[in-house]
């Protein structure tokens, strides 16, 4: 009995994501879907157009009225979300998913966003974090940051 519960609720959990996936590729603007190939061109993380579009419909609910249009982004991926990364790598993943289409998960994927204040201290508008178990704040962020600088 337990058993069967467990494997019921398990499926349910995966026909959700999938439904959402689905539901997602679907409602995504053409305009982003035909400019895949300008995302991650170069490892600056100063976004062009179709990247930004990209964000600000991927994390529309996370980001409230925040625009990724002409904003730098701070990347970081691991298990503990410690490691580094930049936009090409992102890009490349983001659109290795799509193409199989499918739209990436965001459970496993946070946006931490800047105040002005903030930004202007650090130097980026926002830090997108993938694949980390671990929540990383936005005090991590600005440790990392200082410590790269030294």
């Amino acid at each position: 009995m337990r058993k069967t519960t467990l494997i019921t609720i398990v499926s349910i959990f995966f026909t959700a994501q999938l439904y959402s996936q689905e539901n997602s590729i679907q409602r995504m603007p053409k305009d982003i879907i035909h400019c895949l190939n300008e995302f991650g061109t170069d490892l600056s993380g100063a976004l062009n157009i179709c990247e930004s579009r990209y964000l600000d419909f991927y994390f529309e609910k996370q980001r409230n009225v925040f625009s990724f249009k002409g904003k730098k982004v701070y990347f970081l991926n691991g298990n503990s979300g410690s490691k580094r990364s930049d936009k090409r790598t992102y890009f490349d993943e983001t659109k290795r998913i799509l193409n199989v289409g499918s739209i990436p998960s965001h459970l496993m994927q946070q946006l931490l966003v800047f105040s002005e204040a903030e930004s202007k201290q650090i130097g980026y508008d926002a830090a997108i974090i993938t694949g980390s178990k671990k929540y990383i704040t936005k005090e991590d962020i600005h440790k990392k940051i200082k410590q790269e600088i030294k």
